[in-house]
């Protein structure tokens, strides 16, 4: 018989996929123990269902990965971007992020914008607008607010900022109804077994204090989940007369950049992956419905975030190549401009550049032009005062020592486990802020994960100044 954990950690099988992989009629027996294994890893979540079930999420080794990833990349994007000195092309990139956003945003109130005025309305330049476009003007308006505000590692003023929101966006429909929240139904109550199209009404209110309240008060939960479970209740509940999309984006902007990230975070295309005209997505939030599992739409969400942040890391790259090229050609501009003409003889042909993309393809290039042009220059030698420096671990052999601790030491987080493996150089001492940095989480999760690295030995701890160092000890 095939291995049933392999339904959890593997892919997260709901019981019809569980029938198909199979092929057999009857799965009750074999479900009921995919659920038992399950149990061992639930959380269970102070947020119940419409019916008032209880709603739980498995963390099973399958999501910690999944969330850990969506967690680095995040931090990488951001931090990339906040470190790259050219700011004309940063701009640039900003602009072209938050117009493309706002592409989605019109495509979805069925605009026909072209992409000229979009990036004129991200940058504030029309004077004067459509009235039919007025709310892409109120959305653009909203987003550079959140991205000039300071970040903050609460989440305290959430409530507030969606009441901002809805009052920038839903101004008639609050004016009239004198609620934020929708006081209607749009869509029948209910499906057969349970499964709501949409929220009551009069269960909306109570039902996102609740939501709030997890958000705020669970301050050791990933962020990452949290925005997982923030963009699931707006699209099961559809608590807004309008607009819903639009304020979900928001919100999810509004946790991200609150959550010990920067600015950064706002360009993260939140707009596309709470697109609700999935059937997909559809079939998700009724497989959790129908067993108050939140895992389904959890791991659903993370792929497309993670394919989201995959195509901004990959645009970072040629952001970064266009950079180094523009150096490169201003340098030997300006060389020209001293020097005269280069004779062709002492330079590759520089139309080979332009076809290069890769930051490192482009770096190579250039190093290489470096040292043929520099042969008949004056030599010169280098020294330093250091001559045996200590270095970690390669990736390769990183992400070897990072799983043999996951699997031998299942106490460990994958967080932990990641960071020690490149962070173990014997003689060298490493800070909570560096954890903090590299797995994208809060100072406190950052301390406890560290102390526990202490506990189980891979640490000594020792006070420097004001602060704990830690340093690797020697292990067998």
């Amino acid at each position: 018989m095939q291995d049933l954990n392999k339904f959890t950690n593997e892919v997260y099988a709901t019981k019809q996929e569980l029938q198909k992989a199979l092929k057999i009629n009857t799965v009750d027996t074999f479900w009921t123990k995919v659920l038992a294994y399950r149990s061992s890893f639930n959380l269970d979540l102070s947020l119940q269902s419409i019916d008032q079930n209880p709603l739980s999420i498995c963390m099973c080794p399958l999501l910690n990965k999944k969330i850990e990833d969506v967690q680095r990349k995040i931090f990488k994007f951001s931090t990339q971007f906040i470190k790259f000195p050219n700011s004309i092309i940063k701009e640039e990139f900003k602009v072209l992020k938050l117009s493309e956003n706002l592409k989605v945003i019109s495509n979805l109130l069925r605009m026909n914008v072209n992409d000229d005025s979009l990036k004129r309305i991200v940058k504030l330049e029309l004077t004067s607008i459509d009235p039919s476009y007025l709310i892409l003007q109120k959305y653009s308006l909203l987003i550079n607010d959140l991205y000039k505000e300071d970040s903050t590692s609460s989440l305290d003023g959430i409530t507030n900022y969606l009441y901002k929101v809805c009052h920038e966006l839903l101004e008639e429909s609050i004016s009239v109804n004198n609620s934020i929240f929708r006081n209607k139904s749009t869509r029948p109550a209910s499906y057969a077994y349970g499964v709501y199209e949409e929220c009551p009404p009069g269960l909306i209110p109570a039902m996102m204090e609740k939501l709030f309240t997890f958000l705020k008060e669970n301050r050791n939960v990933s962020f990452v989940l949290k925005l997982a479970i923030l963009a699931y209740y707006l699209q099961y509940l559809k608590p807004f007369d309008a607009y819903g999309e639009e304020i979900a984006a928001l919100l999810l902007k509004y946790v991200s950049l609150n959550s010990d990230l920067e600015f950064p975070a706002v360009l993260i295309p939140f707009e596309k992956i709470v697109n609700p005209y999935s059937e997909t997505l559809n079939n998700i939030i009724n497989d959790v419905q129908k067993e108050n599992d939140l895992t389904y739409y959890v791991m659903y969400f993370l792929d497309l975030l993670s394919n989201e942040l995959d195509v901004l890391l990959d645009e970072e790259v040629k952001l970064k190549g266009a950079e180094i090229k523009n150096d490169y050609y201003r340098d030997e501009s300006e060389n020209s401009d001293v020097n005269g003409s280069i004779a062709s003889e002492n330079n590759y042909v520089d139309t080979d550049l332009s076809t290069l993309k890769d930051v490192d393809e482009i770096s190579n290039y250039l190093n290489k032009k470096k040292t043929h042009n520099d042969e008949d220059a004056l030599n010169y030698t280098q020294s330093i005062a250091l001559t045996n420096l200590t270095s970690g671990l390669s990736e390769e052999e990183a992400n070897r020592l990072e799983q043999h601790l996951v699997e031998s030491n299942p106490s460990l987080s994958r967080n932990q486990a990641s960071f020690y493996a490149r962070h173990c150089t014997l003689g060298k001492y490493y800070t909570i802020a560096q954890f903090k940095r590299y797995a994208a989480c809060s100072y406190e999760t950052a301390r406890t994960s560290m102390d526990k690295l202490v506990k189980e030995g891979y640490y000594a701890k020792e006070p420097f100044k004001n602060k704990f160092i830690y340093t690797p000890i020697k292990r067998k």
